[in-house]
């Protein structure tokens, strides 16, 4: 039961959903998923200060279910029900949440379309779930869930069209973290001053990265410093039908996840996507902050990029750009990147993660970069949490060591907030005067990915000579997910003949094609796939477009062809 819904503007990420039938099984699936994260059984702490508030920014909450009930915020400038704006924020009677779109306090999805407006309430399900197992009864002191209703009771399609409003009314009313199970293709300049907006305010956004299974920017994932999150299947290899791209973080299970229903208020079910990936990390981060009050969004961003779980070994085109790991709540709750004494080197192996320049008990600390796979380079972004203090300097060399070629040195007080190195292997030292010093800076780290969708061709290029034509790889296998043509014009009255000196290509699933004339909606002529070299080919007419599309999994050395213009036999 797959419904992937790709409409313009806002898109709810999910990819299926279906009720549960046999509870008993779905309690085996929920456990399942939350031993996969390493969610953190009862937490035995005291909390004097206020919950950590999450902000669903989505299509309502049935704030009824016996799962959620007790999560509600309550705006605590709001005296009650009274038709007076007690806060004076422009929205009457906002206490526990709005519904921008509607523009009025009712975050409820409305009760003639529950069969389309139930992914707010899954979401916030989810949450509780998290929660619950953390804090057990006490878990509603720790955790509560803002409903930010985004589309309207009476939408034709629902999509999130005021996510953006949304995310304002969740900042303006204090919520420590806001997720976003939604995506779009581009934003606008508004729009991104408000995830700055909420950048400046110390807030965590958290979102989805689609489930399009492709490689592509969605948003507001894709926007930095936004906590993107990918969906995962129960191994740890990205899901079939997640969305992946070098602005991933990290991977949350989103495959059959336990939720509450709306069918009532004790109903539940398992729905997939990174929607509910998303929702599972929210949670991760919120138990974060409830534990480390005075961790930033960045500090609690971090704690969950470099505690993640390595993922396994994944294909080429994937590397960088499933995130720094899979979510493990456990290790990302004790944060060993900040609670931690550190070592004075650390091998360092993911292709996204933090350093923490902070300096205890020495003068020098030393990393190694060195991941696995093939990239350009790496990006770097300092993260200045506090004021520098004392002098200190970090240099970058192009090697495993201080023997390397030295490709930059900074001084702790003026490194840049971002820099590119074009090595694939990096040591970096740290050195400073005297030992206790607190730089209070995070650098976090990520690879430059490739695309090898056009690593060796793109595009489309046009031949009006006799020559050689070829893949492009040369001595390489030919790329992942390759989309390439070559369109072939011979003179008039003449036609254009291939003879194949060279062909090795994966059997059944990457494909050259031969249509008859400027495009692939032309009658196709002939199509070659395999280990054999194909026969000699020439074609109807004077023009060929020649197609070459190659798949996610093996690949082959490619091929070569010669190709000259003859007369009609």
């Amino acid at each position: 039961m797959s419904n992937l819904k790709n409409q313009s503007g806002f898109t709810l990420a999910f990819v299926c959903v279906y009720t549960v039938l046999n509870l008993l099984s779905a309690d085996v699936v929920a456990s399942q998923e939350l031993r996969q994260i390493s969610a953190p059984k009862i937490l035995h702490a005291s909390n004097s200060r206020k919950p950590v508030v999450i902000a669903i920014v989505d299509d309502g909450v049935n704030s009824s279910h016996q799962d959620i009930k007790d999560f509600i915020w309550n705006n605590p400038l709001e005296t009650g029900i009274n038709n007076i704006d007690d806060d004076g924020n422009g929205h009457v009677d906002d206490l526990h949440g709005w519904d921008v779109s509607d523009d009025n306090n009712n975050t409820e999805p409305p009760a003639n379309r529950l069969a389309d407006y139930y992914h707010g309430t899954r979401l916030a399900g989810i949450i509780t779930r998290v929660a619950r197992l953390a804090y057990a009864e006490n878990a509603p002191d720790f955790i509560r869930i803002m409903p930010v209703k985004a589309i309207s009771d009476t939408a034709d399609k629902v999509v999130v069209m005021e996510g953006f409003i949304g995310i304002q009314y969740a900042i303006d009313m204090g919520a420590d973290i806001i997720l976003c199970s939604w995506t779009i293709s581009q934003m606008t300049p508004s729009q991104e001053r408000i995830l700055n907006s909420a950048t400046e305010k110390g807030i965590l956004v958290v979102a989805s990265a689609g489930n399009f299974p492709q490689e592509m920017d969605q948003f507001p994932a894709a926007y930095k410093p936004v906590l993107a999150v990918a969906a995962i299947d129960a191994s740890g290899y990205k899901a079939a039908e997640a969305t992946y791209g070098q602005y991933v973080d990290i991977g949350a299970p989103g495959i059959d996840i336990y939720s509450a229903d709306l069918a009532s208020d004790t109903a539940y079910t398992v729905s997939t996507g990174s929607s509910y990936s998303a929702a599972l990390t929210a949670a991760a981060a919120g138990i974060i902050k409830s534990v480390h009050h005075d961790y930033s969004a960045t500090e609690i961003s971090a704690c969950l990029v470099n505690a993640a779980t390595d993922a396994p070994n994944t294909e080429s085109e994937l590397i960088g750009k499933v995130g720094g790991g899979n979510l493990n709540i456990a290790s990302a709750l004790k944060c060993d990147l900040l609670t931690g004494k550190g070592q004075p080197h650390s091998n360092l192996f993911k292709s996204k993660d933090f350093l923490n320049l902070s300096n205890p008990k020495r003068k020098r600390s030393s990393w190694l970069i060195k991941p696995k796979g093939e990239f350009k380079g790496f990006r770097f972004t300092a993260h200045q949490l506090n004021k520098t203090k004392g002098k200190g300097v970090l240099k970058f060399y192009a090697g495993d060591s201080e023997q390397a070629k030295l490709l930059a040195e900074y001084a702790l007080g003026h490194l840049p907030e971002k820099f590119y190195l074009p090595h694939t292997e990096v040591f970096i030292v740290l050195e400073s005067k005297r030992k206790n010093l607190d730089f209070g800076s995070l650098l976090e780290y990520e690879i430059e990915t490739i695309d090898f969708r056009t690593l060796y061709c793109k595009g489309q290029k046009n031949i009006d000579q006799p020559g050689i034509l070829i893949d492009g790889s040369g001595d390489q296998d030919y790329s992942a997910a390759s989309n390439c043509k070559w369109l072939i014009t011979a003179p008039e009255g003449k036609l254009v003949h291939f003879e194949f000196t060279e062909f090795d290509t994966e059997p059944g699933t990457d494909f050259i094609y031969f249509f008859n004339g400027a495009g692939t909606h032309e009658d196709a002529m002939a199509g070659f796939s395999g280990p054999d070299i194909p026969p000699l080919f020439t074609s109807w007419h004077n023009q060929v477009l020649v197609w070459f599309v190659t798949n996610r999994q093996l690949q082959g050395k490619g091929w070569k062809a010669n190709i000259s213009f003859v007369d009609p036999e």
